[in-house]
């Protein structure tokens, strides 16, 4: 398979998992397995790849409104990224100390319809047990339906998930999967 600058790809390959593997959760329960990769590491252009292989993008000079900010994601095939594991904590935070980022409030994935109703993600998470949030956060407010990452010396210099309005005008992270 060959690329061309600024292009990349995928591959996929399913196999079954039996009794005498160690591919399966449960040794004596056989299973689908699919296994996906980024084809080569490459990102698509102006993507940064990860150091676990994620493909982000950092708007930190535009600010918009979180609906806004997905809507630029999925024109480029993807969505604001869901910062849903340790592994994409990590990974984030790293490339926004790197990119050096300028701003303390990043949009990321994660909204609800209305307070009261489970958040809802573009990619499904990895891990849906996995919360990240601020003190005292979520507060649910009555209109915090969206999920910003904040930065502050009262998240003890940590990234943070905090509930927000959708209104509020915030850089963004994009993911490609």
């Amino acid at each position: 398979m060959s690329f061309i600058k600024g292009e990349f790809g995928g591959q996929t390959r399913n196999r079954t998992c039996g009794l005498n593997t160690t591919y399966c959760k449960h040794y004596r329960e056989p299973t689908n397995v699919i296994d996906k990769i980024l084809c080569e590491g490459v990102c698509p252009k102006d993507y940064t790849a990860t150091s676990h292989g994620f493909c982000l993008k950092f708007y930190d000079k535009e600010r918009l409104a979180r609906d806004d900010a997905e809507q630029i994601c999925q024109r480029d095939g993807g969505h604001l990224v869901n910062v849903d594991s340790e592994m994409k904590v990590k990974d984030v935070n790293e490339t926004i100390l790197d990119k050096n980022f300028s701003s303390s409030n990043i949009w990321i994935d994660g909204r609800k319809s209305v307070q009261g109703d489970p958040w809802t993600y573009g990619y499904k998470s990895s891990d849906p047990s996995f919360t990240f949030w601020g003190d005292n956060d979520p507060d649910n407010g009555s209109s915090d339906l969206c999920i910003n990452y904040y930065y502050a010396s009262n998240t003890n210099n940590l990234w943070r998930w905090f509930d927000n309005s959708c209104s509020g005008n915030f850089a963004f992270v994009c993911q490609i999967q």
